[in-house]
């Protein structure tokens, strides 16, 4: 599978990257609640520190994989300008939010429907393929590719790559969008957690 993109080799690295840390944040705290049960059941502490911690350890791998990319990109003389970091920054930082949104979510559900798990894996292997990740969008058939403009992290995965590739800042209209996304994510996965909270300890 050959695209006409520049850098195409960083293109694809980048958007694997950027997938990889959404889907193992997402993945791993889906059943958080159910694997820490005992320690949930004898000591109490705020709940929220799991699905942190879990989004944490996988930003670090995150940076890590980064940096490598970014090292490679610089040897091959592409160089990535402090503004395009600070660019790369803001759309990380909406993807933490969904991340962490998504997260409380899907964990405080898995508590009363265990299938949840099962079938957020099935999402996720689909959305590898679905998300313009091996693929710019410019490949979907026009007839479909709207759906896209619809999509916050298919929006955040381009200008993340906009920003890394080609030192552009993302478009205000849909940042403001995703950022909005985010946000409501944000707030309706923790409103969800902390109301499901009291009867973590007797359903695990």
């Amino acid at each position: 599978m050959k695209f006409q993109i520049e850098h195409y080799p960083f293109y694809l690295l980048f958007g694997i990257i950027f997938w990889t840390f959404f889907e193992k944040s997402t993945a791993r705290c889906v059943p958080i609640i159910e694997y820490q049960g005992d320690l949930i059941k004898k000591a109490y502490f705020p709940h929220e520190i799991m699905i942190i911690s879990v989004m944490l350890i996988n930003f670090i791998a995150f940076v890590i994989e980064s940096i490598l990319l970014f090292t490679v990109m610089y040897i091959k003389g592409i160089h990535v300008s402090f503004m395009a970091m600070l660019f790369l920054a803001g759309v990380v930082a909406l993807v933490i939010f969904i991340i962490l949104g998504m997260s409380f979510l899907l964990s405080a559900l898995y508590v009363v429907f265990r299938d949840i798990n099962n079938i957020w894996g099935v999402l996720l292997r689909l959305g590898f393929f679905v998300m313009p990740i091996i693929y710019p969008v410019s490949a979907i058939p026009k007839k479909f590719a709207w759906i896209y403009s619809f999509n916050p992290f298919a929006q955040l995965l381009n200008a993340g790559r906009d920003a890394l590739l080609c030192g552009q800042r993302p478009n205000g209209i849909i940042f403001a969008g995703s950022l909005a996304f985010s946000v409501v994510i944000l707030w309706m996965g923790i409103a969800v957690f902390r109301r499901s909270k009291p009867r973590f300890a007797e359903r695990v």
